[in-house]
């Protein structure tokens, strides 16, 4: 098994996209069973809340349901349990090397390393903004995404021999 946990700040547009994005890819390549895939903030403003209207709609356009997840602060447990910490912004990093001080299993990593090309390193917050904002996060998630699966998918086939 390989658990990811991707992290923005609130919990509930960024991250949560990302784990739909990445739960569907899983499931398309037919590696569900290989996963753990969950999401947290680094912030609790909105712990239990489901993510902003704008990202399930966003994820929606996709044929993503991501309405079941509920936005939760990312705890020590977490930086022990999850083998990969993909953060949404060099804020979110920083919070979490505040947070973990040394005590991780794995090193937060920011997620949009794994999009190859010209694309930015951080996913921008669309929190308080348009529609438009969250279907351009979603466009670089699926790129990001994409790029982690072949990335986690030669680790799998290593463990697998």
């Amino acid at each position: 098994m390989i658990k990811l946990l991707f992290v923005c700040t609130g919990n509930i547009c960024r991250s949560p996209l990302a784990q739909g994005i990445f739960t569907r890819q899983v499931s398309d390549a037919g590696l569900s069973q290989q996963f753990v895939i969950d999401s947290a903030g680094t912030h609790a403003h909105f712990a239990g809340n489901a993510p902003d209207p704008h990202a399930r709609a966003a994820a929606g356009m996709k044929g993503i349901d991501i309405s079941r997840y509920r936005s939760r602060r990312i705890t020590a447990a977490d930086f022990l349990y999850f083998d990969r910490i993909l953060a949404a912004d060099h804020h979110n990093m920083v919070a979490m090397n505040t947070m973990c001080r040394n005590v991780s299993r794995a090193k937060p990593e920011l997620l949009m390393t794994y999009a190859g090309g010209d694309y930015p390193e951080e996913i921008p917050d669309p929190y308080g903004g348009g529609m438009e904002g969250f279907v351009d996060i979603v466009d670089r998630l699926e790129k990001a995404c994409r790029g982690l699966l072949a990335s986690v998918a030669g680790e799998i086939n290593v463990r697998d021999r």
